[in-house]
């Protein structure tokens, strides 16, 4: 631990702060426990919690901080590279233990913070007199989230503390109503990601099974053409629930009420042709991207085809293929 010098300056002078020592770790550990929100942004859960009969050990303190991680605190008054063994040790109990862990949750801090309690990244968070450098190496090429903190009591109630690995991560000291609504924030996100899912799958679910028709073999042998047809059908899918896509021999089509667009492959020249509905006396034509359909084409109502080879010309073609989904509707 680096040398820290601090004073206590009064208009008579100033006095540097002596170094008290604790006569014990249990006196470290009560330090802690009953000041643990504030010194370390963690809420308390269990002290001394035996570990059963595989483990025959006592966890220091458990506690679970604002983000829903589970933390284990292990002490020691000098060296604290024991700390950090023993600390893993528990970590490992705690895999095996979810439900009793979660159970103490919600005696101590109640139901709702027991739920969705993050286990995946626990966190060991290790407090002694000191850290040597093999012990900050270790904490740094650990697959396993170990922080490292340094304590030291000056006077009667003057505490230090310096962060050897792992102050960055650790989360700023929050009021329950903030960790609430992180919590609330949380939960939202999570539902928003399910929800995603669950509409991918249904997508998947309707698909339609390509694989009978040339178009999509074709497609499946061309890399670029496949990547920018999936991204073209994502776009019209986004435009609205109600956009189908219908393969055939020859083309696939995109139809709302009526058909949207027609798309037809162009491996050659490694291309979509794509065939929408315009508005021809404001659409201005340029030549290799778009092109007028001739008279009684074979198209239903589409009268303009539009050439995408590329992402950009793809991000061009959006605002007409959004004309036509809207004239199809």
């Amino acid at each position: 631990m680096s040398e820290v010098q601090i004073f206590h300056a009064t208009l008579d002078g100033a006095r540097e702060l002596e170094a008290t020592p604790f006569r014990n770790e249990k006196e470290l550990q009560g330090l802690f426990e009953r000041h643990l929100r504030d010194l370390t942004g963690i809420d308390f859960v269990a002290t001394e919690h035996r570990t059963g009969s595989r483990h025959k050990r006592r966890a220091d303190t458990l506690g679970l901080d604002g983000k829903q991680r589970p933390v284990v605190i292990e002490y020691k008054l000098g060296h604290g590279g024991a700390a950090i063994s023993q600390g893993l040790d528990y970590l490992f109990w705690l895999e095996d233990h979810k439900g009793d862990y979660r159970e103490l949750v919600r005696g101590s801090l109640g139901d709702d913070r027991s739920r969705h309690i993050d286990f995946k990244n626990a966190r060991l968070l290790c407090v002694a007199g000191e850290f040597r450098r093999e012990d900050i190496i270790n904490a740094e090429t650990n697959t396993r989230s170990i922080e490292l903190l340094c304590v030291r009591r000056l006077g009667e109630s003057t505490i230090v503390l310096e962060w050897m690995h792992g102050g960055d991560s650790v989360p700023k000291v929050e009021t329950e109503e903030e960790a609430r609504k992180e919590r609330q924030r949380e939960a939202g996100r999570k539902a928003a990601e399910t929800r995603r899912r669950n509409q991918e799958k249904q997508q998947t679910a309707e698909e339609p099974d390509y694989s009978k028709y040339k178009y999509w073999q074709r497609l499946m042998d061309t890399p670029e053409l496949h990547s920018l047809f999936v991204a073209l059908r994502d776009y019209a899918r986004s435009l609205g629930d109600d956009v189908k896509v219908n393969p055939t021999q020859e083309y696939i089509g995109l139809w709302r009420q009526a058909t949207l667009a027609f798309v037809r492959l162009q491996p050659r020249y490694k291309r979509l042709l794509v065939y929408v509905i315009a508005d021809l006396e404001r659409t201005v034509l340029h030549e290799g991207f778009t092109e007028l359909l001739p008279e009684g084409s074979n198209f239903g109502r589409c009268n303009l085809k539009v050439f995408i080879d590329s992402v950009d010309k793809l991000e061009r073609a959006k605002p007409l293929l959004k004309r036509s989904y809207d004239e199809a509707g």
